[in-house]
C-alpha cells in the first residue's frame, strides 16, 4: 500500500501490525501532518463481529480527550478497506523500553502517573480498556505515555456514564454476547485479571490489576505471572503470589512495592477501586523520592566534596592552593600542614581513580534504551550498521531472500540486492560506509558461500573471495578484512586476513576442525582482532580470542559456554559478544567483557534470541538481530491425495509458544518431544497431560523412544557440559549414561530397543564416528567415520542412513548413504540436495524423507525412493514461511507429528544508552 493515497491521506510507510491491525504511517493532504492509519488485515476484514470490534474501538477512543491516550482523528468506512486515522506518535512502546531489565525509579514514576490519569479518564467515561499490556503502551520520544488500542474496550452498563457511552451504547449491546459473556476471555494472558480469566464480567478494577502487572514488570524486568503454557500461567494469577519485587531488583521502594501488590489482589473488593486512587499513591511515591534525592544531595554538599573523576580532583587541588596561599600569610607551620596533606589526599584519590578504572566496566546498563528499525518479522538473522550510525543492512525474506538498506533517521529504506535464489549469510558495510560486503550462497550449492561486495546503496556487484563462513571486518583504513573459512579436507578451521580487494589471503589463527569460529571483529585502534570460538571435542574450547593482524595470540577469554557474535567497542575497552549459557536453555543473550580485563557483564536476559552484533564508530550504538521463537506442534493421520498430490491433514496439538524442536513417538502412542530451552516433555498424541521429564537444570537434547516400553534416550549435558547418552525409564524414572565419547547429542534406536546408533566424536581426533551401542550399555562399535550427520535406523533394524559429506568449496557434495547395521557393508548411495535436512524413514522402508526448502522462506517434507524415480512432496506449505523444525512418524506409520517454526518474528533493534 506505500505510495497510495486513500480518502486523503497518502501512505508513507508500514509501522507494524498485530493480529487486530496493520498500521502506516501515512501523510494527509488536508492539513499537511502525519497520521498513522489502521487497518484491518484482509484476513478478517470481511468478519462482521471484526468490523464491529474495529468500530468500537475508533469510538471508543475517539471520546476520550486526553494528553496519555493515543487521539482518534476520523472512522472511514467509506472506502475499501475500512481504516481509522490516528494521531502518529514517534517513539516506541514500553515493552522495548522495559526490554528484560528494570527501569529507572523516576521512569517508572513518571510513565505510571500518566497511565493511572488515563484510564482514570477512560474509566470516567465507563470505558474499561481489557488489554492493558506493556505492547499496549507507548512512550514518546519526550518520555510520555500514551495508551494505545481500545480494540477490547467495554463500557460498563452503569446510568450516567457520559456521552461515550450513549455514543457507543448499541453496538455494545450488540457484540455483548461475543465480548463479555461469562466463559469469554480476551486480553492477553500474562496480564489478565482473575475475573478475566475465569470469563466473569469486568469493571475498571480489571484494568488495574493488569496496570499493575506491568507496573510488576516495569521495576523487575521480568512479569509477575509466569509459565510455561497459558494454562501455567492462568494458575499462577489464580493461585500463586508473585515474588516481592524487592527480591528482583533491591532498589525498589517499600510503598512501591505496596502500591503494586494492592493492584495486583485477587479479590478487586480488595483491590485498588479508582484508578485515581492508584495516580494519588504514586504521586506520593514520586514525591518522597524527589525529597530523598534532594537530601541526599544537601547531605552530600554538607561534608567533604564528592570526587567523581580525575578532572574533579584536579579541580579541587586548584581550590586548595589559593587556600594554602592565603594560610601562608598567617603561618608557615599551618601551610606545610595542610600541604602535606592534600598531597596524601591527591595521592590516595588518584590511586582510587586507578584501581577503580581497572575493574568498573566502560558501560552502564541500567538505562539501555531499545528501538525497533524493522517491525516485519523478515530478517534473516543478521544485521549490520555503518560506522556513522546512519544506514542498517539486512536480509530479508520475501519468498526468496534480498539484500536492505535502511536510512536509520527517516526509515527509507532500499533493496540492494533484489530476491534471489540461495542463502544471504552476512553484511559488512566499508568503514567509509560506501560499499558493502556480503555472503551469497552458491544456489546450485548450499554448501558454498561467496563474499561479494556492492555499493552500499545498489549497483553492481562483484564477487572478492570464494569459500568464508563468516561476515568480515574491516581494519579501520579499510585497506584489509578479515574473515573465517571452514576446511572440510584439512583438520582445521581458519581465521584469514586479505587486501580488501581479496588479494594477499593469508591464515593468521586456527582451531581444530569440528570448532565453529565467529564472526571475527577488527577494533577501531587497528591493532587487535578478536574472534570467538567453540569446540565441545577434545579440546573443550569456548573462548574469545584477541589477536595481533599478524595472528599472535594476546588474550584470551574462557567462557563456560557458547559464543556465537562479538564486536568491539571502538576504543578498544571492552568486546559485546553473544552467548548462549546452560542456565538460560542455550539461549544466545548479549554480554559485555571489558579489555583487557574485568568480569563481563550481562546486558540482555528476556525470552528473545540475538544473532548478530554491529557498532557504531561513536560507540553509542550497537545493532542486533531479535528472534522472538516460536513453533507448534501439528500431528496428521494417513495421508490424503488430492489433485496428484499426497498430503497429510495435520491439526495444531501444542499450545506452548515454542516447543516441538525434537519429536519422537513412543510405543503407547505418546509423544516425546523438546522445547526451545532444553527442557523435554511427554504429552498425549493430542498435546494434553503434558509432564516435564528430568530436572529442571538439565539441558537436554532431542528423545528417542526405543522398543515397546517405557525406555527412552537423550542427550544430557549435566555439571561438565559434556554431552552424553542417556537412556531413562519412564515408568521407574531409573536413568543410566549409555556413551563416553564427546558431542553425542542425537540418537536412533532399532524398533526391538536393543541397539541405539548415534554420530559422536573422539578424544583423540575430531572426525565424527556413527557408532552403535546396546540399550544395557557396554563398548560402542564403530560403523562409518568422516564428515556425516546423525544416522537413522530403518524400521525393520537392519540398516542406517545417513548424510555424508565430501570435497571443499564449490567442489563439496553430499549424499546419503544407506549401510548394513549388522556389519557396515554398503548398500545405497545417492546424490543429496544441497538444502535438505532432517533425514529419516518412510514408514514402509523403501524410501528415505527429508526437509528441504520450497522457496526462500518455507519449508516442506519430501520423500526419495532408494529405488529411483523423482521425489514426492508430502506437505504443502507453499503460501506459509516457515521451517519444519522436526517430524517423526507413529510406530504404525499411521501419524506423522510435525513441528513448524516460524521464521518471521526476527527483526533488527537498536541498543543505545549504555555508555
Amino acid at each position: 500500500m506505500i505510495g497510495q493515497t486513500i480518502s486523503h491521506y497518502r501512505i508513507v510507510e508500514r509501522l507494524g501490525g498485530g493480529g487486530m491491525g496493520i498500521v502506516y504511517k501515512a501523510e494527509d493532504l488536508k492539513l499537511g501532518r502525519f497520521v498513522a492509519l489502521k487497518f484491518l488485515p484482509d484476513r478478517v476484514a470481511e468478519d462482521p463481529q471484526t468490523l464491529s470490534r474495529f468500530q468500537r474501538e475508533a469510538k471508543a477512543a475517539s471520546a476520550l480527550n486526553h494528553p496519555n491516550i493515543c487521539t482518534v482523528h476520523e472512522i472511514d468506512d467509506q472506502q475499501q478497506p475500512t481504516f481509522i486515522a490516528m494521531e502518529f506518535l514517534d517513539g516506541v512502546t514500553l515493552r522495548h523500553h522495559i526490554a528484560g531489565r528494570p527501569m529507572d525509579q523516576e521512569t517508572v514514576l513518571s510513565l505510571a502517573i500518566e497511565i493511572a490519569d488515563a484510564l482514570d479518564a477512560a474509566h470516567a467515561e465507563g470505558i474499561v480498556h481489557r488489554d492493558i499490556k506493556p505492547d499496549n503502551l507507548f512512550v514518546t520520544k519526550r518520555g510520555h505515555a500514551k495508551i494505545l488500542d481500545f480494540g477490547l474496550a467495554k463500557l460498563t452498563m452503569r446510568t450516567g456514564s457520559g456521552q461515550a457511552a450513549t455514543q457507543i451504547a448499541e453496538e455494545t449491546r450488540m457484540s455483548q454476547a461475543h465480548l463479555t459473556s461469562p466463559g469469554t476471555m480476551l486480553g492477553t494472558v500474562a496480564y489478565m485479571s482473575p475475573e478475566q480469566v475465569r470469563g466473569k464480567d469486568l469493571d475498571a478494577r480489571s484494568d488495574l490489576f493488569s496496570f499493575g502487572a506491568v507496573l510488576y514488570e516495569m521495576v523487575t524486568g521480568i512479569g509477575p505471572f509466569r509459565g510455561e503454557s497459558s494454562g501455567e500461567i492462568f494458575d499462577a494469577i489464580l493461585r500463586k503470589e508473585p515474588t516481592a519485587p524487592v527480591r528482583l531488583n533491591p532498589e525498589v521502594p517499600a510503598e512501591l512495592e505496596r502500591i503494586i501488590f494492592k493492584a495486583l489482589e485477587r479479590d478487586r473488593e480488595l483491590r485498588y477501586q479508582h484508578a485515581s486512587e492508584m495516580r494519588a499513591d504514586l504521586k506520593r511515591q514520586a514525591r518522597e523520592s524527589e525529597s530523598r534525592l534532594k537530601r541526599v544531595a544537601a547531605d552530600s554538599g554538607a561534608g567533604a566534596p564528592v570526587l567523581s573523576s580525575p578532572s574533579a580532583a584536579m579541580s579541587a587541588v586548584s581550590s586548595k592552593s589559593v587556600l594554602i596561599a592565603e594560610a601562608k600569610r598567617h603561618k608557615v607551620a599551618l601551610a606545610s600542614a595542610v600541604a602535606v596533606g592534600f598531597v596524601l589526599l591527591v595521592a590516595a584519590l588518584l590511586g582510587a581513580f586507578k584501581v577503580l578504572g581497572q575493574h568498573a566496566p566502560s558501560i552502564d546498563t541500567r538505562n539501555i534504551i531499545i528501538r525497533p528499525l524493522t517491525e516485519h518479522g523478515k530478517v534473516i538473522g543478521f544485521a549490520s550498521i555503518s560506522s556513522d550510525g546512519r544506514f542498517i543492512a539486512y536480509g530479508k525474506r520475501e519468498g526468496e531472500r534480498s539484500l536492505r538498506v535502511k536510512q536509520v533517521a527517516t526509515g527509507s529504506e532500499v533493496t540492494v540486492i533484489p530476491p534471489e535464489a540461495g542463502f544471504f549469510g552476512s553484511a559488512t558495510f566499508t568503514p567509509d560506509s560506501n560499499y558493502l560486503y556480503y555472503g551469497h550462497g552458491d544456489p546450485s550449492n548450499g554448501n558454498n558461500v561467496n563474499l561479494y561486495g556492492v555499493p552500499a546503496l545498489g549497483g553492481a556487484s562483484r564477487q572478492v573471495v570464494s569459500d568464508v563462513a563468516s561476515a568480515v571486518a574491516f581494519s579501520p583504513n579499510g585497506q584489509s578484512m578479515v574473515y573465517v573459512r571452514i576446511m572440510q579436507d584439512k583438520p582445521e578451521n581458519q581465521v584469514l586476513v586479505a587486501n580488501s580487494d581479496g588479494t594477499g589471503e593469508r591464515v593468521i589463527f586456527h582451531l581444530a576442525a569440528g570448532s565453529v569460529l565467529t564472526d571475527p571483529s577488527w577494533s577501531a585502534t587497528g591493532d587487535l582482532i578478536a574472534v570467538g570460538g567453540f569446540d565441545l571435542g577434545k579440546d573443550k574450547i569456548t573462548s574469545i580470542f584477541v589477536l595481533t593482524p599478524e595472528g599472535k595470540l594476546v588474550k584470551s577469554f574462557p567462557l563456560p559456554s557458547l559464543v556465537f557474535a562479538l564486536a568491539w567497542l571502538p576504543d578498544s575497552s571492552g568486546i559485546f559478544f553473544v552467548n548462549a549459557e546452560k542456565s538460560t536453555g542455550l539461549r544466545p543473550q548479549i554480554w559485555f567483557q571489558p579489555y583487557p580485563s574485568g568480569d563481563p557483564v550481562r546486558v540482555t536476559n528476556d525470552l528473545s534470541q540475538y544473532l548478530s552484533l554491529s557498532v557504531t564508530a561513536d560507540s553509542k550504538s550497537f545493532v542486533t538481530t531479535q528472534e522472538r521463537r516460536s513453533a507448534t506442534i501439528y500431528v496428521g493421520d494417513s495421508p490424503a491425495v488430492l489433485n496428484g498430490k499426497v498430503d497429510w491433514r495435520l491439526t495444531p496439538v501444542s499450545s506452548e509458544q515454542a516447543t516441538g524442536y525434537g519429536l519422537s513417538w513412543t510405543a503407547g502412542g505418546k509423544l516425546l518431544q523438546r522445547d526451545s530451552t532444553f527442557h523435554i516433555y511427554v504429552t498425549e498424541s493430542d498435546g494434553r497431560n503434558r509432564a516435564r521429564l528430568l530436572p529442571d537444570d538439565d539441558v537436554n537434547f532431542d528423545p528417542v523412544a526405543c522398543g515397546t516400553g517405557d525406555i527412552v534416550v537423550v542427550g544430557r549435558a549435566l555439571a561438565d557440559n559434556e554431552v552424553h547418552l542417556w537412556r531413562l525409564n519412564l515408568a521407574t524414572g531409573e536413568s543410566k549414561q549409555l556413551s563416553s565419547g564427546q558431542d553425542e547429542e542425537n540418537s536412533s534406536c532399532t524398533p526391538d530397543g536393543k541397539w541405539v546408533v548415534y554420530p559422536g566424536t573422539l578424544p583423540k581426533d575430531n572426525t565424527t564416528h556413527m557408532f552403535k551401542v546396546s540399550i544395557d550399555g557396554g563398548p560402542p562399535v564403530e560403523l562409518a567415520r568422516g564428515n556425516l550427520s546423525a544416522g537413522v535406523v530403518s524400521p525393520d533394524g537392519t540398516r542406517v542412513a545417513y548424510r555424508k559429506t565430501e570435497g571443499q568449496g564449490a567442489k563439496l557434495k553430499s549424499k546419503y548413504v544407506v549401510q548394513s547395521l549388522e556389519d557396515g557393508a554398503p548398500i545405497k548411495e545417492i546424490d543429496a540436495p544441497a538444502s535438505a535436512v532432517h533425514l529419516s524413514w518412510s514408514p514402509d522402508g523403501r524410501s528415505i524423507t527429508y526437509v528441504r526448502n520450497t522457496t526462500g522462506s518455507t519449508e516442506n517434507l519430501y520423500m526419495q525412493s532408494l529405488d529411483g524415480g523423482p521425489e514426492v512432496q508430502l506437505t504443502h506449505f507453499d503460501s506459509e514461511p516457515g521451517i519444519i523444525a522436526a517430524y517423526a512418524w507413529s510406530l504404525d506409520g499411521k501419524k506423522l507429528a510435525l513441528t513448524r517454526a516460524r521464521y518471521d518474528d526476527t527483526d533488527v533493534v537498536m541498543f543505545s544508552g549504555f555508555r
